[in-house]
Parts: structure tokens; C-alpha cells; sequence
């Protein structure tokens, strides 16, 4: 609770330094609406922008407890790259990153090493290597049609029997709240809703929904067979189950949100599962999109160049097959999938296409690939005609 106490006084003290009036009230008005205590507010959203190297890039700062994760792109390029803290306490300084591998089997990333202060990140960009260097120097940016979010947590624990300390059952909900009243923030707050699974529960607002999922979540748990029983008592490790839900930020412009809804889950034996949900809401015009709102997709065509994208990830010649580094014969067209501004990226989850070890398969295409096969809503709404006159 004190954690949780000392990261509110932080956001209040990070919001007012912003110079937007009375902006931590819009939070804790959220909150409130949807049930929570202000003591649940567990973590920051800051979006930042800014240069790496001297190029323009957006950085999307996740803060949850001790854990931050970042997501950040080179607005050139628009790819998405992922950040996480290697240190244990935010509050450090430097704080460290290191840039996530695209796939699970390379090694030796490059890292960030920055200050914050206020509403600005400085810092360097440390190759892999270590022999080059490039500055860092971004500042804290919600203009041009950026939404704001705020943080909740909740966490609880069920003991499989009452009177024994193990086995248990975790669940940690980490949720974002939009901030404000209007019709597009009211649509982002639905969409996020229904991801968790709140349009199958009965409750009003966000807290009694995670309440009736923690509730189910816990009765199955305890419903198991008289040989899951006599495993969990005998062995307790194998009864210890936990569960984690939450959200980053991944594109935030203009009203186009992408939102990376990521649930772990372990149930028992060797390792946990996890998968993520994108969500892309275009909360100008109201719309999840779903891929046919992007693409008029020449299937054929479209799988060759994911196919192209995933041989040079895993280095395997035109000629030789898929399967000499991958666990498929032939690619297909995934079902997650989210845009940026200047691509979109096809992700494949664990076991799909790769080993579990390598992790989720991000397969990114740009526009300039696929111009023909976008939608002309889709071309309208990003500006991309621009972006094909400049290219």
C-alpha cells in the first residue's frame, strides 16, 4: 500500500508539471466513476516524443510498480520497437533499458541508458557492442490528438484449501482507464472493456467487472477433479496458479489508438502461456478496426511478403525451406495484426509459427509494399496519399 501510495503523490506531481489545468482531477475523476479508490491507481502513461540519433521518434512510457515497459518507433520508419527496464527500481537513475530481440534467439541487444526529470528523458542510445553512442533527448508530448490514460491495478490470491498456506491462486488485473467524457473516449473505454471479457459479466463499471472475473477465475480454480486434488495437496508447485492481465500503449495519434492487450497464464507443468490481443480503435470514427477495414488483401501476394519479412528475421535462404528455422512448411495471414504510421505489423503468437522459445512472430510490412491493397477509408484516414506521393 505504501508503494501504491507513493506512485499516486508521484503522478499528481507528474501530471501538475504539465501545465494542463487542474489535469490530475480528470484522473481521479475516472477512477471514481469506475468504482476504484484512488489508492488503486498503481502506475503512470506518458507519451513521449522527441530524437534518437537526431531522428524523430515517439516513445509510449508504461509504468506498473516497478515494471516499465516502453514502446517507441522512428517516425521514418514506424516499426515498432520494445523497451524493458533491466533495473528493479524506477526511482534509479540512470534508468536502463534494453532493446527487446525480434526474436527470442538474439542475444546481446543495444540499450538506453536515460535520466527523467519533469516532462523530459535524456539519455543515450548504447549499441550492442558497446562502441557506438548516440543521444537521447525526448520530452513528454499529448498534442496532436494523443488520449491520456490512467492506471489501475488489482491483485488477489485464493488458497486452494483454506487451512494450507499453498497451493494458491494469483490474479493481477493492470488496466488503462481513458481519460475524459467525449463520445471517442467513451468508445475506447468500450473497447477495452469487452477485451477483458466485462460484456459477459454483470456490473456497471470496470471494478465490479474485475471483481466477477476474479470471482470465476477463483471457483475454477477450486473445481477440479479428485486427481487434481490429491496432486495439489502432495505437490503443491503444481497447484500454484496465477494469472496477469494488462495493457500497452503500442500507437497513439490522431485518434488512432493501438492498444497490446497481454494475458499470462500458468496452470501448471513445465512453463506459463501468454498471448496478446491488439486492438486497433479509431476513436475519431468510432471503429475497431478489423483487418478488412485496412486491406482488400491479395492473399497470395500478402503471404509472400510476409514470407520475405520472415526469412530475413531468421536468415533462411530463398531456396531452402521455411521449416529449417521455423515450424511451418508455408506462412499465412495471422489474426493479430496492428498499424502504425507507416506499416503494418502481422503477429504471430507462441507455437503459431516458431518455437516457444522464440516468443511472438512480429512480421512487419510498410505501406509503400501494399498501397494497392489498402482500403480507400483506411488510405483517407491515415493521409497515406501523402505518404505515397513522397515515396
Amino acid at each position: 500500500m505504501k508503494q501504491t501510495g507513493l506512485l499516486f503523490i508521484i503522478t499528481i506531481l507528474l501530471y501538475a508539471c504539465g501545465g494542463e489545468e487542474k489535469p490530475f482531477a480528470r484522473h481521479e475523476q475516472v477512477i471514481k466513476e469506475e468504482g476504484f479508490t484512488t489508492d488503486t491507481m498503481c502506475g503512470v502513461y506518458r507519451l513521449y516524443t522527441g530524437t534518437v540519433a537526431g531522428q524523430p521518434v515517439v516513445l509510449h512510457y508504461m509504468q506498473y510498480g516497478n515494471t516499465i515497459t516502453c514502446q517507441y518507433y522512428y517516425v521514418q520508419h514506424g516499426k515498432n520497437i520494445q523497451l524493458y527496464n533491466t533495473t528493479d527500481n524506477p526511482g534509479s537513475a540512470p534508468l536502463i533499458f534494453a532493446e527487446r530481440p525480434e526474436t527470442e534467439r538474439k542475444e546481446n541487444p543495444a540499450t538506453w541508458q536515460v535520466s527523467v526529470a519533469g516532462d523530459s528523458m535524456k539519455g543515450e542510445w548504447i549499441s550492442a557492442d558497446g562502441e557506438i553512442t548516440y543521444p537521447i533527448l525526448l520530452k513528454e508530448d499529448f498534442s496532436n490528438g494523443a488520449r491520456q490514460f490512467s492506471i489501475v491495478c488489482m491483485t488477489d490470491s485464493v488458497n486452494f484449501i483454506d487451512s494450507l498456506p499453498e497451493p494458491k491462486a494469483s490474479t493481477t488485473y493492470e488496466v488503462l482507464l481513458p481519460v475524459g467524457d467525449d463520445e471517442g473516449t467513451k468508445f475506447v473505454r468500450t473497447a477495452i472493456y469487452n477485451c477483458i471479457g466485462c460484456d459477459t459479466i454483470a456490473g456497471d463499471d470496470m471494478k465490479s467487472c474485475l471483481d466477477g472475473l476474479k470471482t470465476k477465475y477463483f471457483a475454477d480454480y477450486r473445481h477440479v477433479s479428485d486427481e487434481e486434488k490429491k496432486l495439489y495437496t502432495s505437490a503443491a508447485s503444481f497447484g500454484n496458479w496465477s494469472e496477469q492481465t494488462n495493457f500497452w500503449i503500442v500507437y497513439n495519434d490522431e485518434g488512432m489508438l493501438v492498444v497490446n492487450h497481454h494475458v499470462y497464464a500458468y496452470t501448471g507443468g513445465a512453463h506459463g502461456n501468454y498471448s496478446s490481443h491488439y486492438l486497433c480503435i479509431d476513436s475519431r470514427d468510432k471503429k475497431l478496426l478489423k483487418l478488412e477495414d485496412v486491406l482488400q488483401a491479395d492473399t497470395a501476394q500478402l503471404v509472400r511478403l510476409l514470407e520475405q519479412e520472415a526469412r530475413k528475421l531468421y536468415n533462411i535462404a530463398e531456396e531452402a525451406p521455411l521449416y529449417e528455422n521455423m515450424l511451418t512448411e508455408e506462412l499465412y495471414i495471422p489474426e493479430q495484426f496492428y498499424v502504425s504510421n507507416k506499416g503494418i505489423t502481422f503477429v504471430y503468437g507462441i507455437y503459431e509459427v516458431a518455437a516457444y522459445a522464440d516468443g511472438e512472430i512480429s512480421l512487419f510490412i510498410p505501406y509503400n509494399k501494399i498501397m494497392g491493397m489498402l482500403t480507400p477509408y483506411f488510405k483517407q484516414r491515415m493521409k497515406l496519399e501523402q505518404l505515397a506521393a513522397n515515396n
